[in-house]
């Protein structure tokens, strides 16, 4: 059997799980923030995560670098 032909089972086999029927589906939950990065997202990110002030404070001094 080739490379390719093993490559092109592969992805057959994959393609296949995609039309997964049983229902069951895992909801995940995401941010989002707007493109790029400025002070903002740093602060959004660091109040998520629920870190102390002072890493804040190192991570928006590292940002202004």
């Amino acid at each position: 059997m080739s490379r390719h032909s093993e490559t092109s089972d592969d992805v057959q086999m994959w393609e296949g799980k995609l039309n997964y029927k049983e229902g069951f589906f895992t909801q995940l939950q995401t941010e989002e923030f707007a493109n790029g990065i400025n002070e903002d997202v740093v602060r959004a990110i660091s109040a998520k995560r629920n870190e102390p002030e002072w890493m804040l404070e190192f991570r928006l001094k590292a940002f202004r670098a």
